[in-house]
C-alpha cells in the first residue's frame, strides 16, 4: 500500500487507476467514491489504458459523476420469488456495458473451474463441473468491478467486507455444473478448518452477463424450478435458514447451453469479514 500511494503521489496513471479500485474495496474503511472518481480522471490524463477503459464504460453506462456511482452502488430490493428457501431477483443490477466488461476482463484468465474437495479438503477439478471460470483477487480488480461489488453488497443486505473474491463462469455449449451446494458441510472434518477461519457461506449472487445463448438455467432441482436471467439481472438465495442451519433445499445446477455460450458473475457471501487476498 506505501508503495502504491507514493507511485499514485508521483504520477503514475496506472497506479492511479489501481487506488481507485483500493479506495472502494472496503479495504481502509468505507468506499469512497469521490477519491475513486478524481483517482479515475487523473488516471486518464496520465493516458492509463485501464483508466481510460473504465472512463469508457463509465460513461456508456451514463455513470460520469460521483454523485452518480453514488447512487449507483445503492441498489433497491430484489423481489422475492421463494420464501423457502429464500430465492430473490432483481432485473437491471448491472447495465449492459458494466456486464460486458466483466466478461472482456475474464475471457484471457479462463481455466478449468474447481469443486471443493470433500474427502481431502482444498480444491480439485472433478467431472461434475465441466465449465471454466475465472476468479478475481484484489490485485485483479479494478473501479468498475468494486463498484459490482457494493451494489451486490446493498441489494442482498449483506456486508460488503463479507464476499468471497468475485468469479466469472464460463459455459459453452454441453458444458454444466451437476446439482451441488454451496454452504459448506459443517459435518464434514475437512470443511471444518475452513469454516472455523473464514465462516460458512450464508448467501449466493450471481449476475447474468449476456443473451445469445439457449438453456443455461440455474435449476433448483428440490423445487423442480429453472431461473434464466436476462443480461444484468441479479439472482440471489440464502443458502442457510433463518436459524444458521445449511438448507438442502438450495441444492441446484448449472444447466448446460443448448446454443451459444453463457456467461454469469458469482459471489458468494460469508458470515464474517474475509481476508484480502
Amino acid at each position: 500500500m506505501a508503495l502504491l500511494v507514493q507511485a499514485a503521489n508521483a504520477g503514475s496513471g496506472d497506479a492511479l487507476a489501481y487506488m481507485a479500485s483500493i479506495v472502494t474495496s472496503g479495504l481502509i474503511g468505507e468506499p469512497n467514491w469521490e477519491a475513486a472518481f478524481n483517482a479515475l480522471l487523473r488516471g486518464a490524463e496520465r493516458k492509463s489504458a485501464s483508466a481510460l477503459a473504465q472512463l469508457n464504460v463509465l460513461d456508456v453506462a451514463g455513470l460520469t459523476s460521483v454523485r452518480g456511482l453514488q447512487d449507483f452502488a445503492n441498489a433497491p430490493r430484489p423481489r422475492t420469488v421463494s420464501e423457502a428457501p429464500h430465492i430473490a431477483t432483481l432485473d437491471g443490477l448491472l447495465p449492459r456495458a458494466i456486464c460486458d466488461h466483466w466478461i472482456a476482463r475474464t475471457r484471457p484468465k479462463l481455466s478449468a473451474a474447481r469443486v471443493h474437495d470433500a474427502e481431502q479438503g482444498g480444491r480439485r477439478v472433478d467431472a461434475m463441473r465441466t465449465n471454466t471460470g475465472a476468479g478475481f483477487r484484489l490485485s485483479d480488480t479494478d473501479l468498475i468491478m468494486q463498484m459490482t461489488r457494493s451494489r451486490i453488497a446493498s441489494a442482498i443486505g449483506q456486508p460488503l467486507g463479507n464476499q468471497e473474491p468475485a468469479n466469472v463462469l464460463h459455459y459453452a455449449v454441453g458444458q454444466s455444473y451437476e446439482p451441488h451446494y454451496d454452504f459448506l458441510d459443517p459435518d464434514n472434518a475437512n470443511f471444518a478448518p475452513v469454516i472455523a477461519k473464514q465462516g460458512q457461506r450464508v448467501a449466493t449472487a450471481l449476475v447474468y452477463l449476456n443473451d445469445g445463448f439457449d438453456g443455461g438455467e440455474t435449476h433448483f432441482v428440490e423445487l423442480n424450478r429453472k431461473i434464466r436471467g436476462r443480461p444484468g439481472e441479479l439472482l440471489t438465495f440464502d443458502n442457510v435458514r433463518p436459524d444458521g442451519a445449511v438448507d438442502p433445499q438450495t441444492l441446484h445446477a448449472g444447466s448446460p447451453p443448448t446454443r451459444g455460450e453463457k456467461w454469469l458473475l458469482s459471489v458468494w457471501v460469508r458470515d464474517r469479514s474475509q481476508p484480502v487476498v
